[in-house]
């Protein structure tokens, strides 16, 4: 059995401005080892949306890799990712609900048992560069 480890952070600059036009979402993730991938979400404006994105983007990444002998970890420091993929926070925003729901099909399509933890910041940090 071998242990996959992803690590996924997505955020937004300008989101707090009144024009929404001009917020600039972004997200990363990194498997194992391998250098980080890092991506620009122009159809995106919020923090919350690029953590979701920035899961689905790197399950999908790391689904090419997983064997059912496997097991995945992934980490965030998006509690309310960790809390709204588990079920254990409601998703009352229907952009965050496509997403969680995107999120969670692609984690069901995995052919391995996963886990999501959370991390520190810092953690994600020393993985991801921001």
């Amino acid at each position: 059995m071998r242990t996959i480890n992803i690590w996924t952070d997505g955020g937004c600059l300008g989101n707090q401005e009144s024009d929404k036009s001009k917020a600039k979402a972004y997200g990363s993730y990194q498997i194992d080892s391998n250098p980080p991938v890092h991506f620009d979400l122009p159809d995106y404006s919020t923090n919350n949306e690029a953590e979701y994105v920035a899961l689905i983007r790197g399950v999908r990444a790391v689904a090419k890799e997983c064997e059912p002998r496997d097991s995945l970890v992934i980490h965030t420091d998006s509690e309310l990712i960790l809390h709204q993929i588990k079920g254990q926070w409601k998703c009352k925003a229907r952009n965050l609900q496509v997403l969680r729901d995107k999120a969670r099909t692609e984690l069901k399509r995995l052919s391995c048992a996963y886990e999501i933890v959370h991390v520190d910041r810092s953690i994600i940090v020393s993985h991801l560069g921001h």
